[in-house]
């Protein structure tokens, strides 16, 4: 799917602030000092992009057909805004947020959630 520079480049505007207030959601609920257990977690987090970024181009956008296309478009035409559109990455994350939270408890959704997002948004960049 082809994108306005916009919607193309909009995660990598909204998911440093979603990573800032995840952090700041830690630090207020614990009297403005970071537990090991989020940074922890966000190591964790990061680590998981690694492998979630692995499988994703592994199994999906090599098996799935119409993510086949898209990849394949992309890789012929690397210079076009070619991508999915960013309400399937707030899904992707946002459930991923909440089954980290029913498993554990909101620090370690909040930390695993962020450093997933900047890995994600390494990633992009």
């Amino acid at each position: 799917m082809n994108h306005s520079k916009i919607s193309y480049y909009a995660e990598l505007f909204l998911y440093p602030i979603v990573v800032a207030a995840l952090l700041l959601f830690d630090l207020a609920s614990n009297g403005f000092a970071l537990h090991q257990r989020w940074l922890l977690a966000a190591l964790g987090g990061a680590m998981l992009w690694t492998l979630a970024e692995y499988l994703v181009h592994r199994f999906l956008y090599l098996e799935v057909p119409i993510l086949k296309r898209l990849h394949g478009l992309h890789h012929a035409r690397p210079s076009d805004l070619i991508g999915a559109p960013i309400w399937v990455s707030v899904v992707i994350f946002l459930s991923f947020f909440v089954l980290v939270a029913s498993l554990a408890d909101l620090q370690t959704a909040s930390g695993t959630t962020s450093g997933l997002l900047t890995g994600y948004v390494l990633y992009l960049l």
